[in-house]
């Protein structure tokens, strides 16, 4: 009788045994998983996590000031007439005053006299430029100003900028507008270059007249004659 009972129990431990082991499993399966750390290992593949982009800042690009810089500038306090009549070859040209300003760059203001209805005005990149409204762009005069640099020290280095130089002429001291300037003249293979060099408190202010070689136009004798009335502003 002992024995048979001990029968008849083990089929119910059995299937007891199973059922604990079922809910075990149950409960192991639906138990969430904690995620990896970042930076480390992978619990499964064992593969490190990839790093952080790096975030690379662009600097800002250079500016004087929140305004823009305006070289030409309207100065009825320039003590000059506003217009005035001035000899080229053998005509008189009617002529009005242009007003400039290198302020920003810590130059001068300056002035000239100007055929406004033959020559048109631009700015480019701190530069003046006054050229024919006809013309390529071959003929032009440059006015520049040049921080912490003197006229002498300016003088054999600047013309190279605008070409090869095959043949220069001496710099001589002039005046301009009752002011002294260096003047100098070369050629490249194609164009002929004057400049005239005036010092200023804190640097140089230079005047290029550039023209196509062998250019004799009555546009080219006007522009050395509108050079020729540049003067700084007191």
């Amino acid at each position: 009788m002992k024995r048979k009972g001990v029968g008849r129990l083990i089929p119910w431990l059995v299937a007891l045994d199973v059922l604990l082991l079922a809910a075990f499993l149950i409960i192991r399966m639906s138990a969430p998983t904690a995620p990896a750390a970042a930076g480390t290992a992978s619990a499964k593949n064992n593969v490190p996590l990839p790093p952080a982009p790096e975030v690379v800042e662009t600097p800002a690009p250079f500016s004087f000031g929140d305004e823009p810089e305006q070289l030409l500038i309207d100065n009825s306090d320039a003590g000059r007439p506003a217009a005035t009549a001035i000899p080229v070859k053998d005509s008189s040209k009617d002529v009005t005053l242009v007003s400039g300003s290198f302020a920003m760059r810590g130059g001068p203001n300056f002035s000239l006299y100007l055929d406004k209805e033959t020559f048109q005005l631009i700015e480019m990149e701190g530069r003046c430029y006054f050229a024919p409204v006809s013309e390529s762009g071959t003929l032009y005069l440059e006015i520049a100003y040049h921080p912490g640099s003197a006229a002498q020290n300016l003088s054999g280095s600047i013309l190279w900028d605008y070409g090869v130089i095959i043949q220069s002429d001496d710099p001589e001291q002039v005046e301009l507008s009752g002011q002294s300037a260096l003047h100098l003249k070369a050629k490249t293979m194609e164009t002929q270059i004057e400049s005239w060099l005036v010092d200023v408190e804190g640097g140089c202010v230079s005047l290029t007249l550039c023209a196509p070689g062998g250019d004799t136009t009555e546009d080219h004798q006007a522009l050395v004659a509108y050079a020729q009335t540049f003067a700084i502003e007191k």
